[in-house]
């Protein structure tokens, strides 16, 4: 589809509406971040479920819109509320449904929820005699079942079965989810996908800087709080003027590091903002930090506009995708580190959806980051990934097999359900599930196995070497390779070391500097 030039955000093109189906379920992949998707549905006078995976990211779009009237589903007032990680009462499901079918009987038109509720607000249209036919459900960044499915299988695939219950569904993103791997699937092989063409004036690329480095996300992080506290953050330069970044964004999937960089740096509540899942292991370890240091951490909220930032925001991937920051001078650094699992950045996917994040025009870094990595040998060969698939598959069938023929089903279920406890899914690939009509079943979970195979992609192949990482990086980003130091001596030898990929001048090169300046080398982090 063909945007008008012109048109900035999606809600400017009225003629979207008629170019886009009903009825059907299909693909829309927005191209770029920040065109204003989600707000054109809202904006519409369509009747419309928008859902998404995250809490921190629909809570974000519902606080844009107090004035407007939207529901959020298990929203009662209360933040700190909403955010808890907990199972909800038979009583808190009665109140939360009985609130939205007020609601809908108000003649409220736009829902907004997280995947795992759909089941209740569908609940809820059949029970106060809603046409589903009437309502499009928008499945926001989509993609994202595709990565939690490793640690939330079911609520992913029972997600999956209930949209079959809407006649038009739209999955969007700006970076979908690999052809190659919908193609596998049942639910998005055969789907139609649209893509929305936009004059070039609105395709800006993002540009990363690249550093290869051995340093622990640790040691690079307080290098860089130490330059942000003396006022030395990065600079760009637009039409003439140089811009100094003021507050810095570290993007680092875990916890403990973030508890760490605070703690061992002395930075303060006031200087940081810590966004995370309100998970009871992330309250616990924010608890131990205060406690250790004598000042309150906790949770943080995304700032709406015009509100204050603070000098430096640490982000866990709850909010990679589709969160909105409206910084007027934050720059991002993304940390990917493939010897440890929750910092292995996808960055064929996630790297466009982080740099995202800043939205305001007039921030001068908004379409730039700095990506720091390092790489790892492949330790599992794709004919070992195939064969462990295929005896996944087989154990996965076997175990569906024995369920359907054994009389005792609950025994059996128990016994299934301890081991995914225990073991989560490296045996197979069972779910158990509640169908349509809410009879418990075992089922194959075909996104697992996916999962599975972009998991070692991403390991085994873009984190295998230099060449395949930039080969990755360089699809949806214009790359600058850079040292990551100010010595002079350290950016010569870079230079020199990046001429080529010839081994033999390459292995003198080590050689000289190991022999002759070895404290030289220990701070050439991009030399394996």
């Amino acid at each position: 589809l063909n945007v008008p030039a012109g048109i900035k955000y999606l809600s400017e093109w009225k003629e979207l509406w008629n170019l886009l189906p009903m009825n059907q379920h299909y693909i829309l992949n927005k191209r770029i971040c920040g065109c204003g998707a989600t707000e054109a549905y809202i904006g519409s006078d369509r009747k419309v479920i928008l859902a998404s995976p995250r809490k921190q990211l629909i809570y974000n779009k519902y606080s844009q819109h107090l004035s407007d009237n939207l529901h959020l589903y298990r929203y009662q007032g209360n933040r700190e509320k909403y955010f808890e990680s907990k199972s909800y009462s038979e009583k808190d499901v009665f109140a939360f449904n009985d609130e939205l079918s007020k609601y809908i009987k108000s003649g409220g038109k736009k829902i907004l929820t997280t995947y795992d509720s759909l089941r209740k607000i569908k609940e809820v249209l059949v029970a106060d005699g809603e046409d589903l036919d009437e309502w499009t459900v928008v499945v926001d960044e989509f993609q994202a079942m595709f990565y939690d499915c490793q640690f939330k299988p079911t609520t992913e695939y029972e997600f999956g079965q209930i949209l079959g219950a809407f006649s038009t569904v739209v999955y969007l993103s700006a970076t979908p989810f690999l052809e190659s791997y919908l193609d596998m699937t049942r639910q998005f092989k055969d789907m139609t996908f649209y893509e929305l063409l936009w004059p070039e004036s609105m395709m800006q690329i993002p540009k990363v800087e690249v550093i290869k480095s051995k340093k622990s996300v640790f040691k690079l992080c307080s290098e860089l709080t130490g330059k942000y506290r003396e006022g030395k953050g990065n600079s760009t330069v637009v039409d003439g003027k140089e811009f100094v970044a003021k507050e810095a964004v570290f993007y680092i999937n875990d916890v403990s590091v973030i508890k760490n960089i605070i703690k061992k740096n002395g930075l303060k509540a006031d200087e940081v903002n810590i966004i995370c899942s309100s998970k009871s292991e992330n309250i616990k370890k924010l608890n131990e930090l205060s406690r250790e240091v004598g000042e309150k951490f906790m949770i943080g909220d995304i700032p709406g506009k015009g509100e204050p930032h603070k000098m430096f925001t640490f982000c866990t991937s709850t909010v990679y995708i589709g969160a909105d920051f409206y910084s007027t001078n934050a720059y991002s650094y993304i940390f990917a580190n493939p010897l440890v699992k929750s910092m292995t950045v996808d960055v064929s996917v996630d790297l466009q959806q982080i740099i995202g994040r800043q939205r305001l025009d007039t921030n001068p870094f908004r379409n730039t980051a700095t990506l720091y990595f390092n790489t790892r040998k492949s330790k599992v060969t794709e004919e070992e990934l195939e064969n462990s698939i295929k005896e996944k598959k087989d154990k996965t069938k076997k175990q569906i097999d024995n369920f359907n023929a054994v009389p005792n089903k609950d025994e059996q279920l128990q016994m299934m359900e301890n081991t995914i406890r225990q073991q989560g899914h490296k045996e197979h690939y069972c779910c158990i599930i509640k169908d349509a009509d809410n009879n418990v079943r075992i089922v194959e979970n075909e996104i697992l196995e996916i999962s599975e195979r972009r998991a070692w992609e991403v390991t085994n192949r873009i984190y295998n070497n230099d060449f395949s990482m930039y080969r990755a990086l360089r699809v949806g980003a214009v790359v600058t390779k850079s040292s990551g130091s100010d010595d002079p001596e350290v950016q010569r030898i870079f230079k020199e070391w990046n001429l080529d990929n010839q081994f033999p001048r390459k292995a003198r090169l080590h050689c000289d500097l190991y022999d002759n300046f070895p404290e030289l080398l220990e701070d050439c982090t991009f030399i394996e």
